[in-house]
This record gives C-alpha cells, sequence and structure tokens, in this order.
C-alpha cells in the first residue's frame, strides 16, 4: 500500500492547508493585543496607587467587577469598610474622551443595587493618571429613554492622588452610616465647587444661597463647602 505521502521528498514546508491555518510565515511570532495590554496596566497601576495596608483581591471571573477592596488603618486594624472596583483604561490623549467610560446602564443599575459600593476607575496611559468615580452617584433619571448604553462622566478633578485614600474611607463611612438601620445625626455632605463663577454667577454668591437654604436643616445636615480652581491636564 502507498500512502499519499511516501515517495514524496520531505522538505519541512507547510502544505498549503496548515500554512494558512498558521499564518503566512513559519517565522511569525504570536503577538498580545494591545486592549490586553492595557487592561492589564490598568489593573497594575491601580492596585499599585492603593495604600500598603488595604487588601486587594481580584475576582475572577470578573463578572463587571475587577477587584474588591478591604481597608485597614495605619495599625493594621480592619475598619469594616470595603469596596469594589471596575478597572478600564485608554489610550486615548483626548482627555475629555478618556473621562466618558460608555457603560450599560443595567450594569450601573446592578452596581447601585450592591450592599458594598462600586468605584468606576479609568487609566489615562498617555499620562500614567486614574482618574474614579463612585458608580451609586448615576442616576438612571437622566439616562436617555430606550437607551442601553450611557457614558458614565468621570469628573477630571477625581485624579487619584495623595489624598485620594482619606476621601475614599470618608465616602465609604458616610455611605455606612446611611446604610445604618441606627444612622446618627447631623449626616455631613461635602459640596465642591469647581472654578470661580457658574453661568457668570460669582461663586461666592451661590455658596452663601446654598448654606442659606441649609439652614433650616442644620439638625440633620452637616454642609462642607469645597472650592476648587478649575485646571487643565498636560
Amino acid at each position: 500500500m502507498t500512502l499519499p505521502d511516501e515517495g514524496r521528498k520531505h522538505t519541512g514546508e507547510p502544505n498549503r492547508k496548515n500554512k494558512k491555518l498558521w499564518g503566512s510565515k513559519i517565522g511569525d511570532m504570536p503577538q498580545r493585543p494591545r486592549p490586553h495590554v492595557l487592561e492589564e496596566e490598568s489593573r497594575k497601576k491601580f492596585r499599585e496607587a492603593i495604600p500598603s495596608q488595604w487588601v486587594v483581591r481580584r475576582l475572577d471571573p470578573d463578572y463587571g467587577i475587577d477587584e474588591h477592596i478591604e481597608l485597614f488603618d495605619e495599625t493594621g486594624d480592619a475598619t469594616g469598610l470595603s469596596f469594589l472596583a471596575q478597572v478600564k483604561g485608554t489610550d486615548s490623549v483626548d482627555i475629555k474622551r478618556a473621562l466618558g467610560v460608555p457603560t450599560e446602564i443595567e450594569t450601573l443599575r446592578y452596581y447601585r443595587s450592591l450592599d458594598t459600593p462600586v468605584m468606576v476607575v479609568s487609566y489615562h496611559s498617555p499620562t500614567g493618571s486614574l482618574f474614579w468615580r463612585w458608580a451609586y452617584e448615576f442616576d438612571p433619571y437622566y439616562a436617555r429613554k430606550g437607551s442601553k448604553q450611557v457614558t458614565f462622566t468621570i469628573p477630571k478633578d477625581n485624579r487619584w492622588g495623595d489624598g485620594t485614600p482619606s476621601r475614599v474611607r470618608r465616602d465609604l463611612e458616610t455611605f455606612r452610616r446611611l446604610r445604618s438601620p441606627n444612622i446618627g445625626w447631623p449626616i455631613e455632605f461635602e459640596l465642591v465647587l469647581e472654578g470661580d463663577e457658574f453661568f457668570e454667577v460669582p461663586a461666592v454668591l451661590i455658596e452663601s444661597a446654598i448654606r442659606e437654604a441649609f439652614q433650616p436643616l442644620s439638625s440633620i445636615i452637616k454642609l462642607r463647602m469645597t472650592f476648587r480652581q478649575a485646571y487643565t491636564l498636560h
């Protein structure tokens, strides 16, 4: 019996079928797609930004949530505070586009339904910066009727910095108080105003009007006002 290839000189070259399957050249090396690299780069950058005493646990499979972060204080004692994080990355140079994270509305509703707060994180690779925002700040009321996806916009002031961990802890403590059946009064809120004026109205006048409006509620709400200057990323 004669085999089909019997008698043929073996050249080491693949036949056309295998050549098509494995690539045009034997020497071609597999390449890792940029989105995969960016995903790992984003998670690495986020983990590096987390204080060393906090514990980061990777969720696998993630089901739309990448990390679980548990907070410990400087002495290593547990605080009982934790949050979840969805980490995205972008190569877009345009910072406005970079801070707009396309997200399914149902995903944001799912985040809001969880007992543990979810942080949406965007890594901007051109500047090596992290930006973040709590998912519970999304209000589905403002979503366009019939839309399945929205752009979840992260304020440019929410750039991760040295003071961010303290702010995150304050936010989580407030969130826990609001969810507690034994809530303590007054509840402290922070209102952040960016810029010197709004629609040509000086910010100081707006601050005065807000404080006056909240005065009758001083027994249940403690308002803290913060002014921030607008800035541009370079």
